[in-house]
């Protein structure tokens, strides 16, 4: 795991190029705080920081050459000692035991074709040095980010978009797409930044840059093909790819722990860790004293099940204030969450661990959040009620007099044209629509962002669990959970590792039929690891949250008070009667557009405002 970056020249080479990749490196340098790389080439600079978990030697350094080619990779293929002695039994000689050398030898020979062999999560630059053509590339899910940009004649990447602005290439300007995205979502929705002419590599693409010009291709997307299977079968199938995902998820030269919630996915991850012969593993879970949000006892009883060697933190509210700070200055693009990985990460981390895997993926895909159930049925509501003149308008006014929040998105919705997308948009929003397009037309300088593309034609069948599943994963999952879980663990130092989110089992459930693998209460999960604790299958499902509201009304109270006064200055409404969520969203954004130096090209007009604080 690491941090990557580079310059690479077009028809003409970049002025100071050398001392701009150092800055980008100097940004990077929290992703890999156990040695650094750099190599200067004619056709431009590579960068790379480290953090050492496969080949702890020098011989897995970075930059990484062979022959013709050069290569500096962030991630972990899990399936390397497989794929290494194949290419040995053909003649390949290796000078590492390094998972990036086996990418690299796997390259040369066989080139993009080589990713549907790789089974692990990373994003790498793969450079031919007497052509120049370079080749990005991002996992099949992914779990590893990669930013990009072409500016300059020249072409500009990294695996934070801080470390790409800090090349000086890129003009600070509020990119459209990026900020409604955010105001829509609470966080930015690839391959948008929230920087124009920033982009970030689509997961399950690669990109080929050649004599200044770029072409990008994918090279995986999920397809749901069922098998006509029995429950027995299901279950049967379910247990087997998640053993075997967590065993290729354990692979490391160094001792994996676990974020240990008191929920289902990672106690099934242990229960499997356990099964596979793993014995005191280290786990890492938060307790707090907020009534509601501690669980604390539920992961408790899951180490004391599978002979883990438990830590818990019992964080106070002011302990946390004190990290706060820190959490926003690692932030690379907005988000509403995050902070609980950040928290635990640092936990873990003083505790002497760099590698730990995570439960995150569980919920998208067993069908553990409530969106499976109430998407579809807005769906069909917004169905019935346009076959009626007014009717969904009149349904929709109703609902936006009950309150802001979800009541006035879903009142949004009813008014409009039916679609799974604003359906979607509706459960799981952060602002309205409405809102999101007048603040955006407001903060750059009169452009409009995208809102949500016309899925309507989906409407002529019946919108169920699977379409929700791929919206979780391409939205939430995607946009949000990996990309802050990544930040906020290499923030740290830490290598979070997704056995859920994996190419191959993803895969194996994907032909699981519908009604077996989506059915409530994740009774799927629950009948393969029949291990886990009684106490964890009968408590209440919270995620792993931390109780903001509870601290914002005491003693974070001051934490957004200047944020909010810059919105409502702006002409943004009574910011502070806002849900705690849509100010930490606005506190976050203004953050970041300081941050990465893009001033707002503020136009007059008065804000859209909620009907009432949710």
């Amino acid at each position: 795991m690491c941090g990557i970056g580079g310059i690479l020249f077009g028809k003409a080479r970049v002025e100071n190029a050398v001392d701009r990749a150092h800055r980008m490196q100097k940004v990077l340098r929290p992703r890999g705080p156990d040695a650094e790389g750099f190599e200067e080439l004619k056709c431009g600079v590579l960068v790379h920081t480290r953090l050492a978990v496969q080949d702890l030697s020098v011989a897995g350094a970075q930059p990484m050459g062979s022959g013709r080619w050069r290569i500096v990779f962030n991630g972990e293929v899990y399936n390397f000692r497989s794929l290494r002695r194949e290419l040995e039994r053909t003649g390949v000689r290796f000078e590492s035991e390094s998972d990036t050398e086996v990418v690299l030898r796997i390259f040369e020979s066989e080139g993009v074709a080589g990713l549907r062999r790789l089974r692990g999560m990373y994003a790498f630059a793969a450079l031919e040095v007497g052509t120049g053509r370079c080749y990005l590339v991002r996992d099949p899910l992914g779990i590893k980010p990669l930013y990009y940009a072409v500016a300059g004649g020249a072409l500009v990447f990294a695996s934070e978009l801080k470390a790409v602005m800090a090349s000086g290439l890129v003009e600070p300007r509020a990119d459209p797409d990026g900020v409604c995205g955010f105001f829509l979502a609470g966080s930015v929705p690839e391959p948008s930044t929230l920087v124009e002419g920033v982009r970030m590599l689509r997961a399950g693409h690669w990109l080929k840059w050649e004599c200044g010009g770029v072409e990008e291709v994918s090279h995986w997307r999920l397809e749901v093909e069922e098998s006509d299977v029995g429950w027995g079968a299901a279950v049967e199938r379910a247990r087997g790819a998640l053993r075997e995902t967590v065993e290729r998820h354990l692979v490391s030269d160094v001792q994996p722990g676990l974020f240990l919630s008191g929920g289902l996915d990672s106690a099934a991850v242990l229960a499997m860790v356990h099964g596979l012969g793993g014995r005191g593993m280290r786990t890492f879970s938060m307790r707090f004293s907020e009534e509601g949000y501690d669980e604390g006892g539920l992961a408790l009883k899951s180490a004391q099940r599978f002979g883990a060697e438990h830590s818990e933190w019992e964080i106070s509210p002011a302990e946390a204030l004190e990290m706060f700070e820190e959490y926003m200055g690692v932030m690379d693009q907005p988000t509403i969450d995050g902070f609980n990985t950040f928290v635990v990460s640092r936990f873990a981390r003083r505790s002497g661990v760099k590698v730990a895997l995570s439960g995150i993926g569980g919920d998208e895909v067993f069908g553990g959040y409530p969106s499976f159930k109430w998407v579809p049925f807005l769906v069909r509501t917004g169905l019935w009620a346009s076959r009626s003149a007014g009717l969904g308008r009149w349904m929709g006014g109703q609902l936006r007099r009950r309150g802001g929040g979800r009541w006035a998105r879903q009142g949004e919705f009813l008014c409009g044209k039916p679609s799974l997308e604003r359906a979607y948009g509706a459960f799981r929003g952060i602002f309205l629509q409405s809102e999101a397009l007048d603040w955006t037309r407001r903060l750059c300088g009169g452009r409009l962002g995208a809102v949500f593309g016309d899925d309507s034609w989906m409407l002529e069948r019946q919108v169920g669990p699977v379409d929700v599943g791929r919206m979780e994963v391409e939205r939430y999952l995607r946009n949000q959970l990996l990309r802050d879980s990544d930040v906020f663990s290499m923030a740290s130092g830490v290598e979070l590792r997704t056995p859920l989110v994996d190419r191959t089992f993803m895969e194996a459930l994907a032909a699981i039929p519908a009604r077996w693998r989506f059915a409530p209460k994740k009774r799927l999960l629950q009948a393969a690891v029949p291990e886990i604790p009684e106490a964890v299958l009968k408590g209440v499902k919270r995620g792993f949250s931390f109780p903001y509201a509870a601290w914002l009304k005491r003693e974070w109270s001051g934490v957004f008070v200047e944020s909010e006064k810059y919105w409502s200055g702006l002409g943004f409404g009574d910011v502070s009667r806002r849900s705690w969520f849509q100010r930490w969203a606005l506190a976050v954004l203004r953050e970041k557009l300081n941050g990465l130096g893009v001033v707002p090209e503020l136009v007059s007009g008065s804000a859209v405002s909620a009907p009432n604080p949710p």
